[in-house]
């Protein structure tokens, strides 16, 4: 299995007008010394699929990661890892909102060998454009995505 997270450094709006703000939580932290990276990743504010990033950790999937400074913007490919844990699960029921410290928490560490950094430019129009991109980038099906969320799962 593969599941794609997406990080972008600054709070996202969507459709809808709901705003999102994960900026204190996900972060990529890089080891100079090593060139790993270390990825913290939330899960979502009132949590309906969490359980599929908690099966992705305990099944030891491999995750591609994907990071942009600032929505509408592309995606840059860090790279993937199967290298995975939970920091710590969501502390309030499902169907709940949350502050960033309550919900759930995973690290990930990509290894210098799959660090690959690269922009993923998008051929796509409208709506999703870049979502889509990193998709079709990882070969996941395009049609059937919700491309207002974080995480992907195939």
């Amino acid at each position: 299995m593969t599941t794609i997270i997406t990080i972008t450094a600054t709070p996202v709006t969507i459709v809808g007008g709901d705003k999102y703000d994960y900026t204190g939580e996900d972060r990529i932290l890089h080891n100079i010394i090593t060139n790993e990276y270390e990825v913290f990743y939330s899960g979502q504010n009132q949590g309906n699929a969490d359980h599929k990033l908690l099966e992705s950790v305990e099944e030891q999937s491999v995750f591609r990661i994907y990071y942009r400074k600032k929505p509408n913007t592309i995606f840059t490919y860090l790279g993937k890892t199967n290298i995975s844990s939970i920091i710590h699960e969501r502390i309030v029921p499902n169907r709940t909102n949350t502050s960033p410290n309550q919900r759930l928490q995973i690290r990930l560490v990509v290894l210098e060998t799959d660090v690959v950094n690269e922009e993923i430019n998008t051929n796509f129009e409208g709506i999703g454009k870049y979502k889509k991109s990193i998709l079709q980038h990882s070969n996941f099906n395009i049609n059937d995505k919700n491309l207002n969320i974080g995480f992907y799962k195939e």
